[in-house]
């Protein structure tokens, strides 16, 4: 659907980080009794409530994997020939990834390496500890991705029939490869409906500058697209999971069908540092959510680093066009939880950035408001 974006007036309040907060406490929005001779507030005209259809409650834990990998399926893999989806589940898994995804080129693989894909993946999965997924990248004007597709589609030429073949493959979900690659760039973002139920990732990894990763994300959302961030190695070597990019999901449990339904929910985040979370929400309602005629919410913020010397320097809220919505110091510890109240425009979204002392990022999935 598409969601056309506005300017969002801002009213600040700052919260400092605090060990005490948690993402998924109590809702932001409660405001003690007044104490000075008036009302209680149940008896209080404090308007419509806000309308909670669409917003998403819950626990979901983190989990760190990569979803753009290569192998000696693709014609340009600069490793071994022993370096197939095999291999690539092994090393990633011994490297500490939660999941990967097989991702060769759709114009280099045979119908029968992409079932033995299939068939490895389904050896090494574990659900609950470790997930296997296959996938392909389709390369036309720019690159485009089918993860979790059951069998090999028909090469797409062009955008329009990447986007076709993504709307008809009920059980996949697509990704905009590193769009902001100076090499291999998505062009164009317009807006394709009928694709959008599908298309659910925007990759990070490839960018030159933090500005250039921000600005495809923010030109991809006010498009229209509903989208959340990965971050990627998109490796041709045999070093799956050895680097620092990380795609973070949040599932109900760490199982294929659950990531799977975690990324059409949008609960991702994208970093470049390989222990880092960050969640991201609206008076309680996830990242993800899809709120209706909301004009003001508590917007909480908690990004953790798993390394203790690895602390949070600040948090930022960005919307419609890069708009700076204001940000957040953190105390340089490795938790930073914040909050900040802002008045809502509908329709609009917001996301969050948190940057590292020593320069990483992470980037939240967004929430969306409609009117």
């Amino acid at each position: 659907m598409t969601r056309p974006t506005v300017p969002v007036a801002l009213s600040l309040l700052l919260a400092a980080c605090a060990s005490e907060t948690s993402p998924s406490g109590a809702d932001a929005s409660a405001r003690d009794a007044a104490d000075d001779g008036s009302p209680p507030a149940a008896d209080v005209d404090a308007g419509p409530a806000q309308d909670r259809t669409g917003c998403v409650e819950g626990d979901f834990a983190p989990q760190r994997g990569d979803l753009h990998n290569h192998t000696s399926y693709s014609a340009d893999f600069d490793g071994p020939s022993s370096g197939n989806p095999a291999a690539a589940f092994r090393s990633a898994r011994d490297h500490g990834l939660d999941f990967i995804a097989v991702t060769d080129h759709l114009n280099y693989l045979t119908a029968w390496e992409y079932s033995q894909c299939r068939t490895v993946a389904d050896a090494a999965n574990q659900p609950g500890s470790f997930a296997a997924i296959c996938g392909y990248e389709a390369q036309f004007h720019g690159h485009g991705m089918f993860l979790f597709a059951w069998s090999l589609t028909s090469f797409p030429t062009s955008r329009s029939q990447y986007f076709d073949r993504i709307e008809a493959c009920d059980e996949c979900v697509g990704q905009f490869n590193h769009p902001a690659n100076t090499r291999f760039p998505w062009l164009d973002f317009s807006y394709v409906a009928a694709a959008d139920k599908n298309m659910e990732l925007i990759e990070l990894n490839g960018a030159h500058s933090p500005e250039a990763r921000l600005g495809a994300y923010v030109e991809a959302l006010d498009a229209g697209w509903s989208v959340s961030p990965s971050w990627n190695s998109d490796t041709h070597l045999d070093n799956w999971g050895s680097g620092e990019n990380r795609t973070i999901v949040y599932p109900t449990t760490l199982t294929r069908e659950h990531l799977r339904d975690a990324m059409h929910a949008h609960r991702t985040a994208a970093s470049n540092d390989r222990n880092t979370s960050l969640v991201l929400k609206a008076d309680g309602c996830w990242m993800g959510s899809s709120l209706s005629g909301w004009t003001s919410a508590a917007i909480e913020v908690e990004a953790n680093d798993g390394d203790a010397a690895d602390g949070f320097a600040s948090v930022r809220l960005v919307g419609p066009g890069g708009a700076d919505l204001g940000t957040m110091t953190c105390d340089g510890s490795n938790r930073c939880a914040v909050s900040q109240t802002i008045d809502l425009a509908p329709p609009t979204w917001v996301l969050a950035v948190a940057s590292e002392t020593d320069g990483d990022l992470v980037f939240s999935a967004p929430i969306w408001i409609a009117p």
